[in-house]
């Protein structure tokens, strides 16, 4: 699947895994075990939805976390 883009967070499949990259600087922000995705889609909330070859759709939500020191 083409990697999908949002808020500066590139979302790719990566083999059996979904990867969630910055951007800028391509760190790897997360990954999620997700099959092979045929389909990505990300919107401005960071939600992620996945469409594989059978037809079954998957969906996450990116957390964030800001701290402080």
């Amino acid at each position: 699947a083409p990697p999908a883009v949002a808020r500066g967070t590139v979302v790719a499949a990566a083999g059996d895994a979904l990867q969630a990259l910055d951007a800028r600087s391509g760190e790897l922000l997360g990954t999620v075990a997700a099959g092979s995705p045929i389909r990505l889609h990300a919107d401005a909330d960071l939600g992620i939805a996945a469409l594989d070859a059978d037809g079954l759709a998957t969906g996450w939500r990116l957390a964030t976390h800001l701290s402080v020191l």
